[in-house]
């Protein structure tokens, strides 16, 4: 079983590799949550086949071949019959059979006096001596659906000898309500009874009509698409859960073709990102807003353990424990334990695809939507007043719920190149911190106290180099102790409808402990650190005079507002209510600091900080409206 995961894990990394390498630089497009409003609802769809049949036979062409003998050509025509492998349905293999209009009876087909039989996907069969006009349908043996016979196809002699040298075609990779598909490329010759030789047809393409069907799935009926007659055609709503086919025929005087492509069935895209991937889910948006009974068949899938019997990797269903709906067109799907694969997402019916696209150098490329999950090293380095150092580093990382939660990275560790750490890490967004220590603080990458203020890294760089794409952690010095007289105090608000309520009440369904805080001065230098008490109180003590911001790490938290600044002199050494909230939105500056003479937004001396009349700090003095600033109260109008 070890080696069978180990061949997996070897099997996608590979996959990974050149993906990476060929998206470098690129990233999936993203898609804003809801844009084009409802999804459509679709209610047609192609009916059943009949009891005992089913559709899977499709004729190719029809092509010509010749050998010489004693310079003299021999002719041979030939039928190309495709259809899915029998184990499809379910099946051991196909028989081969034939109309018979004067038994009106189907009959097995022999060649070389054997019954034709094949457990594969295709046959050519030599028609030169069946008649001008022929039947041929299959019979499925073995399995619950034995003795099921297919849809027929009626294949007709050439009237001019020509054969198709070459042909290509895009029509298997579009599937999409509104892909333009067009006529394969192909080149014809025709035979020429003068000198016995076949010659290129030029200009093929001005002998040949077009004729576009709609092919039912389930039967393979086959409905002409009215006034679709030209080299391209381009998908409607009507053709969903429908496969189209393209009939080509030559005009029979310069040569005789009969050629039919078929593409897969034709699915209603649903433009779709991912907002959020991670072991614990996926957070999805797409162009429109998904209905409840389409949100609920969307299917998640990978491959299973490698199965040396078969030889092949089974896909199989990842359990959704539920969907939530973020929003309009935003849509979570909690999971369990995810791992380094692929995950692929699907809805079952043939209606609806969810699909990504990826802008690449001007041309757009589309595929269904899928989340590939797998290891990549990522190098990590500390720096202390710009010398190497050995420090502990811990990596944080988003969950599905918003919350942000230390990654266990124990067994992550793959070596260490001098003083480099090598992390074996699943790609995706982190946040490395290196906890404080006796000569330096806690610091986020790249250099800052605050989660807040922290460079998101985005795992892998995919530089060609991995000496390129080291993150380097450079360490703040630890904050040597002050002498003065200065106070700083304040209490930590988790504002969940109780504004009041201090930081022992629960946040989220979590309690929040402590904060710490800092005092940061104009030079960007951190003065001193303390650390909130589990009532939400703090203070700093022994401050020297000046002006400081007093800044919070709350994990997980944005700033919402400029912080607290306050100014200790020997009139105002004492500043009490430097009050912050934390709430689901962010961190906001709270209160009204008692004893604050002037206040700054910023640095800048040009406006004091302005408050509205709850305590909370405000970008700008409001148009009209009451406001605070330096403790008085004013009126704007």
């Amino acid at each position: 079983m070890k080696h069978q995961t180990l061949f997996k894990k070897l099997f996608f990394c590979l996959i990974f590799l050149f993906s990476a390498m060929a998206m470098a630089q690129h990233k999936m497009d993203d898609v804003i949550p809801g844009i084009d409003g409802p999804l459509p609802i679709l209610d047609h769809m192609p009916p059943g086949a009949a009891e005992g049949t089913v559709g899977c036979l499709h004729l190719e062409k029809v092509n010509s071949y010749v050998i010489y003998f004693n310079g003299d050509p021999i002719f041979y025509f030939y039928a190309d019959l495709k259809f899915p492998y029998p184990s499809i349905f379910g099946a051991e293999s196909y028989t081969l059979q034939i109309y018979d209009s004067k038994s009106d009876t189907w009959k097995d087909f022999l060649y070389n006096n054997e019954v034709c039989t094949t457990t594969g996907d295709n046959f050519s069969i030599d028609i030169k001596y069946l008649g001008n006009e022929i039947n041929f349908r299959l019979k499925l043996n073995g399995g619950v659906m034995d003795g099921y016979v297919s849809n027929s196809v009626l294949v007709k002699q050439q009237q001019r000898r020509s054969r198709m040298t070459s042909w290509s075609s895009d029509f298997g990779y579009k599937e999409f309500v509104g892909d333009v598909f067009e006529q394969p490329e192909f080149h014809m010759e025709a035979y020429n009874a003068e000198n016995k030789k076949f010659e290129t047809v030029m200009y093929p393409y001005s002998y040949c009509t077009y004729k576009w069907y709609r092919r039912n799935p389930n039967s393979y009926e086959m409905t002409l698409i009215e006034g679709a007659d030209s080299a391209t055609y381009t998908a409607t709503a009507d053709d969903v859960g429908y496969q189209l086919v393209l009939l080509i025929e030559g005009d029979d005087e310069h040569y005789s073709l009969l050629f039919q492509v078929e593409s897969p069935i034709i699915r209603y895209p649903i433009y779709s990102s991912f907002e959020y991937k991670g072991s614990d889910g996926f957070i999805i948006n797409t162009n429109y807003i998904l209905p409840e009974e389409v949100l609920s068949m969307i299917n998640i899938s990978c491959f299973g353990e490698y199965d040396t019997v078969t030889q092949t990797m089974p896909m199989i269903d990842i359990p959704i424990n539920e969907i939530v709906t973020i929003k309009e067109g935003q849509y979570a799907f909690y999971c369990d334990s995810l791992t380094d694969i692929i995950y692929d997402f699907h809805l079952p019916d043939n209606q609806y695809s969810l699909i990504q696209t990826c802008t690449m150098f001007g041309n757009r490329m589309v595929e269904d939507l899928y989340a590939g999950f797998y290891s990549q090293p990522m190098h990590i380095q500390t720096e202390l007043d710009g010398a190497p150092v050995v420090r502990d580093i811990e990596l944080l990382k988003k969950n599905i719920s918003g919350g942000i939660e230390i990654v266990n990275i124990a067994d992550s560790i793959m070596h260490i190149i001098g003083d480099t750490i090598v992390l074996d890490m699943i790609i995706g967004d982190y946040y490395i911190r290196v906890p404080g220590s006796a000569d330096n603080e806690t610091t986020y990458f790249s250099n800052t106290p605050l989660w807040s203020d922290a460079d998101i890294v985005n795992h892998p760089s995919y530089t060609l180099h991995w000496e390129d794409s080291i993150f380097v952690v450079k360490l703040i010095n630890a904050i040597v102790p002050t002498t003065g007289s200065g106070v700083v105090e304040g209490e930590i608000y988790e504002a969940i409808g109780d504004l009041n309520a201090p930081a022992r009440s629960p946040f989220n369904n979590h309690t929040r402990n402590a904060y710490t805080l800092y005092l940061r001065d104009a030079n960007n230098n951190l003065i001193a650190k303390t650390v909130s008490d589990t009532d939400g109180a703090y203070r700093f003590s022994d401050i020297p005079f000046g002006e400081y911001d007093v800044i919070i790490d709350a994990v997980g938290y944005r700033m919402l507002t400029q912080p607290h600044h306050v100014v200790l002199t020997e009139e105002t050494a004492s500043i009490s209510g430097v009050d912050y909230s934390v709430t689901n939105d962010g961190v906001e500056a709270r209160s009204i600091p008692v004893g604050v003479k002037s206040v700054k937004t910023d640095r800048s001396e040009k406006d004091d900080v302005v408050y509205d009349l709850n305590g909370r700090v405000i970008n700008a003095i409001p148009e009209q409206g009451i406001f605070i600033r330096n403790g008085k109260i004013h009126f704007s109008r």
